[in-house]
């Protein structure tokens, strides 16, 4: 049996057996597919089968409880392998409150070693259905299955109720779909793929672009006309998880939309974060208790009572064989994970320091025109890394032939201008050998034949310090960045990117 998807949120509700009925409702819709009107999900039962598809459900509850639980099954013929199986397994509760939790898995009904594609695989249709009809939350926070817009009056509270959030437990998409002449995205489809798998949002505009960019800091912006995914624990003390972000090159040059390798990666990843809610199976198993006891007290006959506890310790054994199958399978998945651990803890061992490896879709970006270049260099600017409009102006056309190598550059001296400013303008060593050893670009504090006085922001500065793009190399390929160290503001103010002067 194999994994392949699971969600699990909380539907709140003042009249909650109203509402357990209205989504026993909603799940019987989406799971009957003959004619008419679909079954009443009520006690147990299995419908005809339709197309190959197989609908059978359970409910459980104890009289003078509230407390209930409906569990349904939707089994079909895997459209590519017809010796395997989808099954979709969907558990509604409600205890304290109503919890929907849905599997999906696929097993063999018949031994046959063949390749099975999951790129059929999707969210159950119902996912969107109850998050759009009823108020549901994941950890605390409202869940939708829709795509808000946080404007830059509402960023600043956004980032700190949602986005750092110590009680949130799915991920975050933020999206920029902007900056570009059309956007390689649609934010509804987006958020309609991934409901149930993550919160999903997208910035109003260049200006809450920007705020957002100072509130979380530029290493962790979300590129112009990209994405980014902001894991659970953001900006807690304890996250050490890289939030991978794709960038709108990225996007347009990737073979499938940004919806599917969203959906590819949570997926994979739910089958292991969501727990099976135990609710359910306590409810069955105090049912039947109860309904033991009630033909005890009843005083039925030894010969019923016997029938009844051995149709009960069949479901038990059917059960067990289903765990224990459960267990020998996750068992060896604790081996291939092992396996694959000590791969992964040896291939990094060979890899040169300083050279960590990329997550899938957050490959460097390298822009391949000065159009990009210029497209994406306000992403670079931070409190610490200021660009005028005249170093602007110069990259959309630039003379110097490579936008790559001169972005590499202006990104490393970004990088540099954060950490000098964060560590009070001291790094404990002189700024040329600290910056050539810990970002690997060389710079020049002197070159006094060719400085100049900035004005800028109120204040006045020497253009003098400059980053070798290249040396030794002919004027029309040698390429210099040239800036100003501000001292009292903790910034650099980049004044010249292309030719050196």
């Amino acid at each position: 049996m194999q994994d392949l998807y699971a969600t699990s949120f909380a539907i709140t509700s003042a009249e909650p057996e109203a509402t357990f009925q209205a989504v026993a409702e909603e799940i019987a819709r989406w799971a009957w597919r003959g004619a008419g009107d679909p079954p009443e999900l009520v006690a147990s039962g299995v419908a005809p089968l339709v197309d190959g598809y197989e609908l059978s459900w359970a409910r459980h509850s104890v009289p003078d409880q509230p407390d209930t639980a409906l569990e349904v099954t939707l089994r079909h013929p895997d459209p590519d392998v017809p010796e395997r199986f989808w099954r979709t397994a969907i558990d509604v509760t409600y205890t304290d409150r109503i919890r929907f939790t849905a599997r999906i898995t696929r097993h063999a009904a018949e031994l046959r070693l063949v390749p099975a594609t999951i790129g059929r695989l999707r969210r159950p249709g119902v996912v969107p259905g109850l998050l759009s009809g009823f108020s549901c939350t994941a950890g605390e926070l409202d869940l939708t299955a829709t795509c808000p817009s946080v404007h830059v009056s509402a960023i600043e509270d956004f980032v700190e109720s949602i986005l750092k959030a110590s009680g949130r437990v799915l991920p975050v998409v933020v999206l920029a779909p902007f900056g570009t002449v059309r956007p390689v995205f649609d934010p509804i489809r987006v958020a309609d793929e991934v409901a149930g798998l993550a919160h999903v949002v997208q910035l109003g505009g260049h200006l809450a672009w920007t705020r957002f960019r100072e509130i979380v800091g530029a290493e962790y912006r979300v590129p112009s006309g990209g994405a980014r995914i902001y894991w659970p624990g953001f900006g807690q003390p304890t996250d050490d998880l890289r939030h991978r972000f794709w960038t709108a090159r990225w996007l347009s040059d990737s073979p499938q939309p940004l919806q599917r390798s969203l959906f590819e990666l949570l997926s994979r990843i739910s089958v292991h974060a969501v727990p099976l809610d135990p609710s359910a199976r306590r409810l069955r198993d105090a049912a039947l208790q109860r309904h033991y006891e009630d033909l005890r007290e009843s005083g039925r006959s030894a010969d019923e009572l016997l029938e009844y506890l051995e149709d009960e310790n069949k479901s038990l054994l059917r059960s067990n064989g289903e765990l224990e199958a459960e267990i020998e399978r996750l068992a060896g998945e604790l081996e291939t994970h092992r396996a694959n651990y000590a791969a992964i803890a040896a291939a990094t061992a060979a890899e040169p320091e300083g050279e960590p490896a990329l997550d899938e879709g957050e490959s460097p970006f390298e822009p391949s025109s000065w159009s990009e270049f210029s497209e994406y260099l306000p992403a670079l600017e931070t409190g610490a890394f200021v660009i005028t409009p005249r170093a602007r102006g110069m990259c959309d056309p630039s003379p110097y032939p490579n936008p790559g190598r001169m972005w590499w550059h202006v990104e490393r001296l970004a990088e540099a201008a954060e950490a000098w400013s964060a560590a009070g303008r001291d790094v404990g060593e002189g700024l040329k050998t600290w910056m050539l050893s810990n970002y690997g670009i060389e710079i020049s504090l002197f070159n006094r034949g060719l400085r100049y006085d900035l004005a800028y922001d109120g204040g006045t500065y020497s253009v003098e310090p400059h980053v070798k793009v290249d040396d030794y190399k002919d004027p029309a390929r040698c390429g210099r960045i040239y800036f100003a160290i501000d001292s009292d503001n903790g910034r650099f103010i980049v004044d010249h990117i292309g030719l050196h002067l």
